[in-house]
């Protein structure tokens, strides 16, 4: 993300106008104290910073926190930091463990499947949340249908994929409210 000083025509109105410089101070006193947030100065630009994370919430808790103390302050969208490997392109992938109710499997399969997720497995769940069971009735990705039956029964059902990172970005705005 690129941290810069709040330059829209409603600067100064809900918090104290801050410079850039204020901005990159607070920055690199954020990166002193957390190994994985890395901040470096934009290239043609003395007062607008690149912020890279460890994903989505660490940075926003460093916004949040910024905010709290009363900084304006202007972010890009988060984007995927890509690696170049032997000439290829190489993104990260998560991997995803969702344990939900049978008539809500095929709603997550299809939002996580449009943003290029593959599901590897998908196991029925003997009794709540993380008892996952382990008899020979389970399915896997090879055999989705075996799951689609006892979708509408209100079991519950413990699904794995996984999902580029780009594909996650906003993925909870799609299941809130």
């Amino acid at each position: 993300m690129v941290f810069s000083a709040n330059d829209s025509p409603l600067s100064g109105k809900s918090g104290k106008a801050v410079t850039g410089r204020a901005i990159g101070q607070r920055l690199a006193q954020e990166a002193e104290s957390s190994v994985s947030l890395k901040v470096n100065v934009l290239q043609g630009s003395t007062e607008k910073y690149d912020v890279q994370a460890r994903g989505e919430m660490q940075l926003a808790v460093v916004i949040e926190g910024m905010r709290r103390e009363g900084m304006e302050l202007a972010v890009s969208p988060p984007q995927v930091l890509y690696r170049m490997e032997d000439g290829r392109k190489l993104e990260p992938l998560e991997e995803v463990v969702l344990e939900v109710d049978g008539s809500h499997v095929g709603t997550i399969i299809e939002a996580l499947t449009a943003r290029r997720g593959d599901l590897l497995e998908v196991t029925p769940v003997a009794h709540g949340f993380g008892a996952a069971a382990t008899d020979s009735s389970s399915s896997s990705a090879e055999d989705p249908a075996g799951s689609s039956s006892s979708s509408g029964t209100g079991d519950r059902q413990r699904l794995v994929f996984e999902v580029p990172a780009r594909g996650m970005i906003g993925l909870r705005s799609l299941f809130a409210g």
